[in-house]
């Protein structure tokens, strides 16, 4: 009988597995439709909005945890990487505002953080790799 259990237990789990796997589809190209949403990026100081329009505009808040607010207006371009699949490359954001943890939203005139689309399917940029800090699609 312990067997019995064992062995369905094992065929249950190899059925989980390959169900799993065979939901897992390759990643798409990022195209400038896919990067025009809304992210957001928390960090232990606050928190930082990002709304990217098809116009290559965005608008950008951040939060601190005092509830001080800072906002900027600015501009985008994508800048993928060569090659088949082009699910990676970097962003430019003109001018933007810093979430790394050392400048917690302080403005600087440009930022080029790497962009890439994971793989539920969803677009992250990077904002500060070293703390864990990255703009995720909603």
């Amino acid at each position: 009988m312990k067997l019995y259990r064992i062995a369905i237990a094992r065929i249950a789990l190899l059925s989980v597995l390959l169900l799993l796997s065979g939901c897992h589809s390759p990643l798409s190209a990022l195209t400038e439709k896919d990067i025009a949403t809304n992210y957001v990026a928390s960090a232990d100081w606050g928190k930082s909005y990002l709304d990217l329009r098809p116009d290559h505009t965005f608008d950008q808040v951040v939060v601190r945890n005092d509830h001080t607010r800072t906002q900027i207006r600015g501009t985008w371009k994508l800048n993928l990487s060569a090659g088949d699949t082009r699910t990676w490359g970097s962003i430019t954001f003109e001018p933007f505002l810093s979430v790394t943890n050392e400048d917690q939203g302080q403005w600087t005139a440009l930022n080029l953080p790497s962009i890439s689309r994971n793989y539920y399917g969803g677009i992250e940029i990077s904002a500060d790799p070293d703390h864990g800090i990255s703009f995720d699609s909603k």
